[in-house]
């Protein structure tokens, strides 16, 4: 996982998630946002999403959300079976319109992970499926900074 070079405020975009709601990056300004994009036939996005579910259980009381972006050209079809498969609660949403993608890629490959701190400045990076061992410290590293 890297850091973030400049900490420049993350690029704001608004969606309709899997469940209806409206996500707007900016309305979790004061938060800890994680936002993972991947897909269903990504090995290593199956591989690490156990732990993404398990990190947001144990924070999202505290100020911590977990936003997953698919990029499953099927959508809906095959991302809720993932789902329902894998116990994932997070706010889930599928980009097949590019709307996400269009402001944080062309990514290296996915799994992508972004973490973005309190202030909604981007925090850290990586490219690969990411463990809790390498999360949790800096997740516990932005919520203890003031908002």
């Amino acid at each position: 996982m890297h850091r973030a070079q400049k900490e420049a405020p993350a690029t704001d975009f608004e969606v309709t998630l899997l469940s209806g709601e409206t996500f707007r990056l900016s309305d979790q300004k004061g938060k800890v946002v994680l936002m993972n994009i991947w897909a269903t036939w990504c090995p290593p996005c199956r591989e690490e999403t156990p732990e993404l579910e398990e990190l947001y259980r144990k924070y999202k009381n505290e100020g911590y959300v977990t936003l997953g972006v698919s990029i499953d050209e099927q959508g809906e079809s095959v991302v809720r079976p993932f789902m329902e498969e894998f116990d994932v609660t997070y706010p889930m949403y599928i980009d097949t319109d590019g709307t996400v993608m269009d402001k944080y890629g062309p990514t290296m490959g996915i799994p992508t992970t972004y973490i973005i701190g309190r202030k909604g400045n981007m925090r850290y990076f990586t490219v690969g499926a990411v463990t809790k061992k390498e999360l949790e410290p800096r997740i516990k590293e932005l919520l203890a900074e003031e908002s």
